[in-house]
């Protein structure tokens, strides 16, 4: 069939050790993925990690037209793919829209007539490569319906390439779960607590600081985090939930949430999603909790800081000059640096904590230097 792209053995080796070396150096992925559609001659790829898609997606340049408005008009709550494709697991590997849908749904289901089709595609190959605890992360070819549509030799040579890239997803799954738990380490090293949530905000692990805590701060009933103090509760819910959300698209999440105590000074949970960078796309947790005790976390601001939002010792100095109340001249000034390289510092700082201007990150910054008095 004229357009078939059926890769030559050289340029599938070469492809397969890609995407092992991407399991390895997560930043890989994006130019992986294009390397893949150029290769199989697609519109796109994607590595979509879900239910719900609550954990995110990394894809090839060619896809951008129609993932960000998968994402930010919420396509993804009404996405039938993913759901029906999960049926047809156990008995096919490579799934084709045609063994999903009719023809008559290709045109007529709202997912494909008000989006899909919308944006120009039809013609889909997907597969499974890993499942965790009901977590999938699913590799999908993507054609626009100019194009023709994957035949069977097509449909043949990416079930070829199947077993490698399982075998590429296990070793990504097993360097992020590795990661999460050296993060957990490392905050147990400098006495904070910290607690890994799942997508749907279960308790997945939790270390040894955070374990004091546990039957009287901080309760875990049915798999969920929560607070006997209501308004401590309260806050602790909200921070959690707005963890819980798709981490896409200017949203700004909750930061931090203040445990109550009675005459002794408040623990102060703060949330750092796990989903933001790549390295995180086979990371089937969500995010960790970190617990600062003033009383106990006898630490520094600034390794508190670099700790929970991964901030460098530059940005931790401009965080702290923020809060001091000094403008972003005056934090150059002092620092022997260009304002143009502070402004640089600024906008990391504030990519990383989730604001989004200068004057939310203040406000959130003082906010922080009243609640733990470590900052003050």
């Amino acid at each position: 069939m004229k357009g078939e792209a059926l890769p030559q053995q050289e340029t599938f080796d070469d492809l397969v050790a890609d995407f092992h070396e991407a399991a390895f150096q997560p930043e890989l992925w994006p130019q992986t993925l294009q390397k893949t559609a150029d290769i199989f001659k697609v519109t796109g790829t994607i590595l979509l990690a879900w239910p719900g898609a609550p954990l995110g997606a990394i894809w090839s340049e060619g896809l951008d037209d129609i993932m960000y408005p998968f994402f930010e008009e919420e396509w993804y709550t009404q996405n039938p793919r993913l759901e029906r494709a999960e049926l047809l697991r156990p008995y096919q590997s490579v799934i084709t829209e045609s063994d999903l849908f009719t023809p008559e749904e290709l045109d007529t289901l709202p997912f494909h007539a008000e989006f899909i089709n919308v944006h120009g595609f039809r013609w889909s190959v997907g597969t499974f490569v890993t499942s965790v605890d009901d977590v999938h992360t699913a590799f999908a070819f993507e054609r626009k319906a100019s194009m023709e549509r994957f035949s069977p030799s097509e449909v043949k040579a990416i079930s070829a390439f199947l077993p490698h890239m399982r075998q590429a997803g296990q070793v990504a799954v097993r360097l992020a779960q590795a990661h999460s738990g050296g993060m957990l380490d490392a905050f147990e090293a400098i006495g904070c607590g910290a607690v890994l949530i799942d997508y749907l905000g279960n308790v997945q692990r939790f270390n040894q600081p955070a374990e004091r805590y546990i039957g009287t701060l901080l309760q875990i009933s049915g798999g969920k985090l929560n607070a006997p103090h209501k308004e401590s509760n309260d806050a602790l819910q909200r921070l959690i939930f707005s963890l819980l959300q798709p981490p896409q698209f200017e949203r700004s999440p909750e930061l931090l949430a203040v445990l109550e105590r009675h005459k002794r000074h408040p623990v102060v949970v703060y949330g750092m999603p796990l989903v933001r960078t790549v390295r995180d796309m086979f990371q089937y947790g969500k995010a960790i909790l970190i617990l600062v005790d003033p009383e106990e976390c006898a630490t520094p601001p600034e390794l508190i800081l670099q700790r929970s939002f991964n901030l460098t010792q530059a940005e931790t100095r401009l965080a702290l000059a923020m809060v001091q109340g000094r403008t972003l001249n005056e934090y150059a000034d002092a620092q022997g640096v260009a304002i143009g390289t502070a402004r640089v510092q600024l906008k990391s700082v504030m990519r990383k904590t989730s604001t989004h201007r200068q004057a939310e990150l203040v406000s959130f910054l003082v906010k922080l230097s009243r609640s733990l008095p470590l900052l003050e």
